[in-house]
């Protein structure tokens, strides 16, 4: 059990998504988003969790296919 359990706070999470704080806190509060709330004050979110979401968030391009007149 050699992996550790990556935890980031609001700031690290916006300075790595481009995130506003104010969005983030926004995301939290519409339980938009995963995070852990330690207390009353203090919220952190999984780096795991949060890469799976980015993903999911992923908007993928149709297929196009050539047209040729």
């Amino acid at each position: 059990m050699g992996d550790k359990l990556k935890l980031l706070t609001i700031k690290e999470l916006s300075q790595r998504t481009g995130l506003s704080i104010w969005r983030i806190y926004e995301l939290v509060e519409r339980n938009q988003i995963p995070y852990l709330r330690v207390g009353s004050r203090k919220i952190y979110f999984r780096e795991e969790q949060i890469i799976q979401w980015l993903e999911a968030k992923e908007v993928k391009p149709n297929k196009i296919e050539k047209f040729y007149p």
